[in-house]
Formats: C-alpha cells, sequence, structure tokens
C-alpha cells in the first residue's frame, strides 16, 4: 500500500505531495517505455511493470481522424452493470455474479443546466469539500453556475451565478478558487478572463485583479459559514476588473505555508499568474508573480492545465502542445541538472535546463519540446507517487496519455481509444494505486501504472454505465471520485470492494 498516493489524490489538485525535488539521477528503470517498449538496461526494477500494450494503434488513428474506433483495448475486469446502477438490489446474480461488485455509482445529477435551445449544458469541473456536516460537492459549468450538492441526500444546496462560463474549480481545505470569464464594465461586449476565491468558513469573496495595484478584491458577505458561497445576489458581487486579458482555463490553490495561501491560474493568453493571500484572515490577495512567454519561457498559447508537483513545483500543459515545470518553492533549493537522455527505443524528446544552482522563484525549470511529447493540446495533468517514486502523467487530444519521471524525461507512452480530456490518481479499497483516465468518448478507465498501465476497467454507457460525452473533469475523495462532462451530468462512483487480482498475470 502507498499511503502517499490515498493522502495525495483525496487533497486533489490543491494538495502538493512531500517527497523528493527533481533528482540529479535519473530513475533509470522507469525511462523511457514507448507503447511496451522496453525501459533502459542494468538498473532496479520498473514501478510500471512491463508496460506491455496489445492496442490496435490503428483504431485510435481513425479515432483522431474522426472515423469510429475499430477495436478497443481488451478490458481486464468486467464491471457489473446492475450493480453500478444500485447494488445487489439491481443485480440479480447476487454474490454470485460474474462480474465484479467493486463499484456502484452513487450519484447521477443535471448539473449542466440548459442552453438556449433547452440542451444540457457541459459540465467543466468539479471539486470536493470536505464541509464541518459533510461532504459537499462543487461543480462548475457551461452556463456560468457554480453548484454546491449534498453527498449525503445529493440535493442542490447552492447556486452562485456568475458573470460567464465557468472553465475551472479547485479546493483546499475551506477555500474554493473558481476560474471563469465574462464581461467587465470598463470593457462592455468583451469577455475577459476572471478569477474569484471563495472562503466558505467566513462567507468571503475574493475577486483577483491584474490591474491596478495588482490587489484582489474583496467582499466579506454575512452568511452562515459552512452552507453558501456567497448571498450577495444574483452574480455575488460583480468584478471591476480582471486576472487575464482573456478566459481563464485552470486554476489550483494550496497552502505554500501553515498561514499563506496561493492560487496559480492560467489563461488562454498563456499566461500563468500567482496569488498570495498572506494570512488566511488578510482583506485581499496579491498578484506575485507574472509566468508568461517572453521573460520567463512560458508558454505561447493557451494554459489548459496545473498541478502541483511535489512541494516545490507546478506542472503546467498548454495549447502549443508542450508542459513545463515551473519552481515555486524556495529558492535555496538547488534544481539537479538534466541528466541522461531517453533509452533506445523511444521517442526523442528535447529536455532542457535552466541553471542547476540557486534557481530564482517562479522560474521555468523543464521543458520537454517536440511537443512535450504530444503532437495535440496538452488537456490535463496529474501528479502520482508509487512508493518513493515521483511522476507526472499528462494527457493529450492525440490520444496518449505520458507519464513523466522527477528528471521530466518521459518513462512511459500508451495511446487510447479515444482523445484524453481528464487525469486523476486515486487507490481502491485495498490501496492499489490507480490512474482515472477521462476520454472524449466518455469513457473513463481506470488503469494500474504497476502493471504498464493496465485497463482493469472501464466505465462506458455502451459496456457497463457512464457520461455519453467527454468527460471534463475528475475529482478524488476517500472511497470515492467524480465525474463532470458535456453531456450535463455530475457522476459520483463510490468504492464497495477492492478490485479482483489482475487476470494473466
Amino acid at each position: 500500500r502507498h499511503p502517499s498516493i490515498v493522502r495525495g489524490v483525496e487533497l486533489g489538485l490543491g494538495a502538493f505531495l512531500s517527497g523528493c525535488s527533481f533528482d540529479s539521477e535519473p530513475r533509470v528503470g522507469m525511462a523511457s517505455r514507448r507503447r511496451g517498449g522496453r525501459g533502459s538496461s542494468g538498473s532496479r526494477a520498473t514501478s510500471f511493470g512491463g508496460g506491455f500494450s496489445n492496442y490496435n494503434h490503428t483504431a485510435a488513428a481513425n479515432t483522431r481522424n474522426g472515423g469510429p474506433p475499430t477495436q478497443r483495448e481488451p478490458v481486464d475486469t468486467r464491471l457489473c452493470k446492475f450493480f453500478l446502477l444500485g447494488g445487489l438490489e439491481k443485480c440479480q446474480s447476487g454474490t454470485s455474479c460474474q462480474y465484479s461488485h467493486a463499484l456502484q455509482r452513487v450519484a447521477d445529477l443535471d448539473s449542466g443546466g440548459r442552453d438556449h435551445s433547452g440542451r444540457p449544458g457541459a459540465v467543466k469541473a468539479v471539486a470536493a469539500w470536505n464541509a464541518a456536516e459533510g461532504v459537499k460537492i462543487f461543480t462548475g459549468s457551461k452556463d456560468g453556475q457554480v453548484r454546491m450538492w449534498n453527498a449525503l441526500s445529493w440535493k442542490l444546496e447552492n447556486a452562485e451565478q456568475l458573470a460567464g462560463e465557468v472553465h475551472c474549480l479547485d479546493i483546499v481545505d475551506n477555500f474554493l478558487a473558481v476560474g471563469y470569464e465574462g464581461e467587465v464594465a470598463a470593457y462592455p461586449g468583451f469577455n475577459v478572463g476572471l478569477a474569484r476565491v471563495f472562503n466558505l468558513a467566513q462567507g468571503r469573496v475574493y475577486d483577483l485583479s491584474a490591474v491596478g495595484d495588482g490587489a484582489a478584491q474583496s467582499t466579506t458577505t454575512a452568511t452562515q459559514a459552512t452552507t453558501t458561497m456567497a448571498a450577495s445576489g444574483a452574480g455575488g458581487p460583480r468584478p471591476s476588473a480582471f486576472a487575464h486579458a482573456t478566459r481563464v482555463y485552470c486554476c489550483a490553490i494550496r497552502f505554500a505555508s501553515p498561514t499563506s495561501l496561493e492560487v496559480f491560474t492560467g489563461g488562454h493568453e498563456g499566461e500563468i499568474h500567482r496569488w498570495t493571500l498572506p494570512h488566511p484572515d488578510a482583506p485581499e490577495f496579491q498578484l506575485t508573480g507574472r509566468l508568461d512567454a517572453v521573460a520567463r519561457g512560458g508558454h505561447v498559447s493557451g494554459v489548459s492545465c496545473l498541478c502541483f508537483y511535489q512541494q516545490a513545483f507546478l506542472v503546467s500543459g498548454g495549447m502549443d502542445k508542450t508542459f513545463r515545470v515551473w519552481r515555486i518553492g524556495s529558492a535555496a533549493e538547488p534544481l539537479a541538472p538534466a541528466v541522461s537522455p531517453l533509452a533506445p527505443g523511444a521517442a526523442t524528446t528535447a529536455v532542457t535546463s535552466a541553471q542547476t544552482t540557486q534557481t530564482p522563484p517562479l522560474e521555468c525549470v523543464r521543458t520537454a519540446t517536440n511537443g512535450g511529447g504530444h503532437t495535440d493540446v496538452v488537456t490535463c495533468v496529474c501528479a502520482l507517487t508509487l512508493g518513493e517514486d515521483h511522476f507526472f502523467i499528462t494527457g493529450s487530444l492525440d490520444s496518449t496519455f505520458r507519464a513523466w519521471d522527477n528528471t521530466a524525461n518521459l518513462a512511459f507512452d500508451h495511446t487510447t481509444a479515444s482523445p484524453v480530456t481528464a487525469l486523476a490518481a486515486c487507490a481502491d479499497p485495498a490501496g492499489l494505486p490507480l490512474l482515472l483516465v477521462g476520454l472524449q468518448d466518455g469513457s473513463i478507465e481506470l488503469r494500474q501504472p504497476q502493471l504498464g498501465f493496465k485497463l482493469r476497467a472501464t466505465l462506458n454507457p455502451n459496456i457497463t454505465q457512464g457520461h455519453r460525452a467527454d468527460v471534463r473533469a475528475i475529482t478524488v475523495g476517500e472511497r470515492y471520485f467524480c465525474s463532470a462532462a458535456a453531456d450535463g451530468h455530475l457522476m459520483v462512483w463510490q468504492w464497495v470492494a477492492p478490485l479482483p487480482p489482475p487476470t494473466g498475470i
């Protein structure tokens, strides 16, 4: 069992994993697996197993080109679709069922509203909050609403109408960060990038502003602390300024110290902004850093995803098909130099490094060129810990996900049946590490990293149960995970039992 994985995924993107920084020596046994190829020799055993893949890559190519897949990767464990719907009451075979009863869908909620034509609106973001009175699930949707659901009754407890489409949510402790777009008074008729932080315990709202003196405006509301987001009327306090010149696609929030809070936002213009609240009772956030292409070596197109990686780093993915690793911790921590190239048989990925000593904060310290290992937009990124090994996983519209070790070298590469749109790391009740892969066709794949990301199970309406449009976000809690999709639904999946042992091992 790897407790670090369970702890990390329960905190979601707002968590930062403890452990080593970028090593001076590569995890040689982990390096360089291309679609089942061999790893480098002369090293300790790889944590990704044999890396075998029997997937039909022609099918994936057809999907990327707009055609239907000709063959899907075989699933190791078939989940009982009747048990998924209602437990043993729905499964007539009961305990003698030949299919696995590991998971049950405990909620399927219409959380996207309706567009002007009456069609379901996309749910684009999801986050889970461990409130004093129980778990609350937040969703952000295309209709501009942030909704809060009670995880016991599955009733809608609150909804906050924002100025425009919500693109991202992240939460840590009692602080909820929201990235969205909308108009401001200074620029009527134009949508700009907006960001808001809710202090859920105090009923305080912060609007993040990158103009003027750089201070984020805050408004205190006299509402009940743990059951509402704001009570200032529809839309809450209207922002008079904005966080980015264009829409905010992603955000990540964390405690940089026991008393200091940081929010990172990524915009369509390619910039990442850092916002700091010196202590939880401070009146406003301050804009304390900008990561751009000109001054910082950042993205040249929209920033589509963010993820904290260990204590001192932030990983970003972009529409420019690359990922970047940023130092956001102490400047006193030296950065290990880039080390050995990828093993024979792997695709050539150029990795560059900034200076290896006394790297200033908020600097790009790793950049993977050649599309960052991807040939299309990098849509999602998540951290993965296996024992003492630390990785981050990137997913892309090129229908691949890739694992990168703690020197930002390629450790594994796998092709999926559909473009990858969401990623999250979790563990089953027995502590088995799993990677959840959300796809554009609505599927959620459960893959086991230590068996070469073997496909253990899948959630798909054509096979079991699942979404009917692209999965936009996945968040993980204790013995459950939530998925949000373009079909307008929030689905909550609860672990009932561990997955059965894998076959063919």
